[in-house]
Formats: structure tokens, C-alpha cells, sequence
């Protein structure tokens, strides 16, 4: 059971996300796994993995809106080593979030969505995952 404020998170990821508020469901019959919070401390860091499954099901994280809620004070950047000719290193300040889509539009997982998080340096990373599925979370 969900309390009043986190509703109100929800309700603001489904604007972003263009999402209604049924699809904006965790678990059986809804669009959403739980919210996963991260922390890297220094020298920390997540090695390079795309989020959709080799499972060969048709439900799939289809996008994932990584939160930032403390940037470190030196790395810690979500790097996406496939994208553009020479990949891009985000690092957006607290309170952004960057989106990014797992599966091409013909349902099958995009290879230019493999990402990673760089270690940390200096400082503390805190975040928060949504992912959501498609068709469904089952």
C-alpha cells in the first residue's frame, strides 16, 4: 500500500513518462517494478549491462528513469559507451533524472542502451531506479 507522498512521486513519473495512472502500478498487472534506491561510497562503481532480459518472454523492461538524488564531487557519471560514435557520460545534478529506452520499437533490446556506472572518485552517489515493462510486470 502506497502512502500519499509516494502517489504523488508516482503521479510526477507518469507525467514524464506519459504514463496513466493504472499502467503507473508495481508488480502483477502493473507497468513497474518497485523503486530500487542505489548508493556507490568511493571507488564504487556498476560494470557496463543493458537492463532488458535474455529471457526470450515478451515482457521486458522497456525504459528506465534513473533519478539522482546526491551527485558525487568528482565521477560518478552514468556512461552509455554504444551511443553516438563515442558514447556519452551523464551526470546531471541532484534532482534530474536522465530516461533512456532498453527495447527498439520492433520489441527487441537495444544493443546502444548498454550503460554503466562510473566509479566514483570523490563524494557519494545516491539514486533511485524506475523501470518500467512492457507489456506488463509479471
Amino acid at each position: 500500500h502506497r502512502t500519499p507522498i509516494m502517489d504523488t512521486i508516482y503521479k510526477r513519473f507518469g507525467d514524464a513518462l506519459n504514463m496513466t495512472e493504472d499502467q503507473m502500478r508495481e508488480g502483477h498487472g502493473g507497468n513497474l517494478e518497485q523503486l530500487q534506491f542505489v548508493r556507490y561510497k568511493e571507488g564504487q562503481k556498476y560494470e557496463p549491462h543493458h537492463d532488458f532480459g535474455a529471457t526470450g518472454k515478451p515482457n521486458q523492461r522497456f525504459s528506465t528513469l534513473f533519478i539522482y538524488l546526491k551527485t558525487p564531487e568528482e565521477g560518478g557519471a552514468t556512461s552509455f559507451p554504444k551511443a553516438v560514435p563515442n558514447g556519452i557520460k551523464v551526470k546531471p545534478p541532484p534532482g534530474s533524472a536522465a530516461l533512456f529506452y532498453s527495447m527498439d520499437e520492433d520489441g527487441n533490446g537495444d544493443d546502444l542502451s548498454l550503460h554503466s556506472g562510473m566509479t566514483v572518485d570523490k563524494g557519494l552517489k545516491l539514486g533511485c531506479n524506475l523501470w518500467t515493462w512492457t507489456p506488463s510486470y509479471d
